[in-house]
Parts: structure tokens; sequence; C-alpha cells
């Protein structure tokens, strides 16, 4: 299941679809981002700045056009599901996350 999610992010990170910012979709960044933060305070060899994380996921609400509550909501409901993810496997999260993270390094939200 772990492994089918990060593939899909990483497929639509590829995909011309509803694309926007020189290709990037706002939902597929924005659950990248929801599992970054599980990531940052779960995962010890990856460390992401938190602040940068609410700001892009609230970017990326934005070209959604979500307004507050349906963002905070959806990161919450994000957040809440990739935290159970984790707490059933680990090793297997971490792993994905590790594997996509690399897409979003120009976003210099790693430290």
């Amino acid at each position: 299941m772990r492994r089918t999610f990060a593939f899909l992010i990483a497929a639509a990170l590829a995909g011309p679809a509803g694309a926007v910012d020189g290709g990037r979709k706002p939902l597929v960044d924005f659950a990248a981002y929801s599992l970054f933060i599980v990531a940052n305070d779960n995962c010890g060899d990856l460390h992401f700045d938190a602040e940068k994380l609410r700001l892009g996921m609230d970017r990326f609400a934005s070209t959604m056009n979500w307004g507050e509550k349906k963002r905070r909501l959806q990161a919450r409901a994000m957040v809440s599901d990739n935290q159970k993810k984790f707490e059933a496997d680990s090793k297997s999260f971490c792993s994905s996350v590790q594997k996509i993270v690399g897409s979003y390094d120009k976003d210099g939200i790693r430290y």
C-alpha cells in the first residue's frame, strides 16, 4: 500500500494532466508535504523545515482555491492517515518518503 502511494505520487509528478507551475500538481504536492510532516517527526534521517511545509501547503491549497477551513481539514486528514501508515510499518513508510523527497529538493524544504 505504501509503495503504491509513493508510486502514485511519483507518477503524478511526471504527468501533464492538471499540472501547474512547470508541470507540478498542487494536490499531489499537498499530499507529499503531508507525508513530509509525518516523516519530519518520525524518520530520523529526514529533516524538513516545518514552517516551509506549512507555507507550501497553504500555497498549494490556494492554487486549488481551497478556503482556510478546507485546507485545515484536508491537511489534518492526510497527516492523520500518514501517521497511521507510519505506525503500521515505520520502515516502509520512511523508505517510501525517502524515494520521493528528491523530487522536492528544489523547494528548499529540507535542512
